[in-house]
């Protein structure tokens, strides 16, 4: 679920992605991606992924541990591309504005809080040729994650 005004458009990143028509402060929560997502094991999400399951493909993010989010339709929230230098923070299925975001400004996350560890989907990043954007551990995208928070919200012009 998203909390602001956004649209679907081409991406300079690739495809379509998702931009703001709204101005976001520092630290709003954009989106809540846990609300009405189910839940499934990183195992089951990459045997999905291999047997090429679309709605998992487009859909399912990491969320804590082993397990994984995903959704049962395809919404708006599937097209928030990768960002060598996200606009938003993503931890435990919610998505945060990590700095002043602008109307007409595209929504990015870093995929390595997205994505499993070697994740079957894994890409070459196109802001950094050669790089892969893969997942990490869970342990190191919870602590990696919950550190972004603690820095965004150390900053007194973060709202929440």
């Amino acid at each position: 679920m998203l909390n602001i005004k956004c649209k679907v458009k081409k991406s300079e990143l690739g495809g379509k992605g998702l931009y703001s028509e709204e101005l976001i402060p520092k630290g709003k929560i954009i989106g809540i991606l846990a609300q009405e997502a189910m839940v499934m094991s990183e195992e089951k999400y990459q045997k999905e992924q291999k047997k090429g399951n679309y709605l998992v493909i487009m859909t399912a993010v990491r969320w804590v541990g082993n397990f994984f989010l995903y959704g049962d339709k395809i919404t708006k929230e599937e097209f928030i591309n990768h960002s060598e230098s996200p606009t938003m923070l993503y931890h435990l299925g919610v998505c945060f504005a990590l700095r002043d975001i602008q109307k007409g400004e595209e929504l990015t996350v870093n995929y390595n809080y997205f994505l499993a560890e070697s994740d079957v989907n894994r890409f070459e990043s196109i802001e950094k040729k050669g790089k892969i954007v893969d997942g990490i551990s869970p342990k190191s995208a919870l602590i990696n994650s919950a550190k972004e928070l603690i820095k965004l919200f150390q900053d007194p012009k973060a709202n929440l």
